[in-house]
């Protein structure tokens, strides 16, 4: 965009917004945000907020679907941090809001205002693959994935044939989740389908990323 990459735009962005509205419900929060994999660091948000005289600290990593290679690093990266820092705010850790009835919400309100489902259209959900290994062990990146699905379509009141999960970005020759969006894309080809949405709610920001 002309403002810089979505990402840091729509990041910057929201957490002025959060700020504002805890702001006019009376509370006095600072709000830093950080890249796990850039700037501005884990460890700049956290030196700027022990600077502001922070006590507590609210650690909400910006994916709804918990995942140990997503949310689970940001977690241990902050861990990480204040140990060296040498500072032990009282911490609250928010690690998914995959079923929360507001991210639903607005969810497919966002779906609804460029796509409506009727017969014979299908709406394709992709997600960031993962490991199968992972799953097998506990990771409840799939379930929770599947239950933000599940509470979309139902609100947008899409039957159960309306619509596909598929898990994009395979790295390697190792097992991972799947079917691919090409796969089912293709079987739909297949039945005639002429009309596709596709959705990719595994970041709360747009992700060039993903998006690409």
């Amino acid at each position: 965009t002309d403002e810089g990459s979505p990402l840091l735009v729509h990041t910057r962005r929201q957490a002025k917004l959060l700020r504002g509205a805890l702001g006019a419900r009376g509370h006095d929060v600072e709000v830093a945000w950080a890249m796990r994999y850039g700037n501005p660091s884990t460890a700049d948000a956290l030196a700027r907020l022990r600077a502001a005289g922070c006590t507590r600290l609210v650690v909400l990593p910006l994916f709804p679907q918990y995942a140990t290679v997503t949310t689970q690093t940001c977690l241990d990266r902050v861990d990480e941090v204040l140990d060296k820092m040498g500072w032990h705010p009282e911490l609250v850790t928010i690690d998914h809001y995959c079923d929360r009835p507001a991210y639903l919400d607005a969810l497919a309100a966002s779906i609804r205002a460029h796509w409506t489902w009727h017969e014979g259209s299908r709406l394709l959900f992709s997600f960031h693959s993962t490991l199968l290994a992972d799953i097998e062990a506990g990771d409840p990146y799939r379930d929770q994935a599947l239950a933000t699905c599940q509470g979309v379509v139902e609100r947008l009141g899409i039957p159960e044939d309306g619509w596909a999960v598929s898990w994009q970005c395979r790295f390697d020759s190792r097992k991972w989740l799947m079917p691919s969006p090409e796969t089912v894309l293709e079987g739909w080809a297949d039945t005639g389908v002429r009309d596709v949405a596709e959705v990719c709610p595994v970041f709360s920001t747009d992700c060039i990323e993903t998006l690409v």
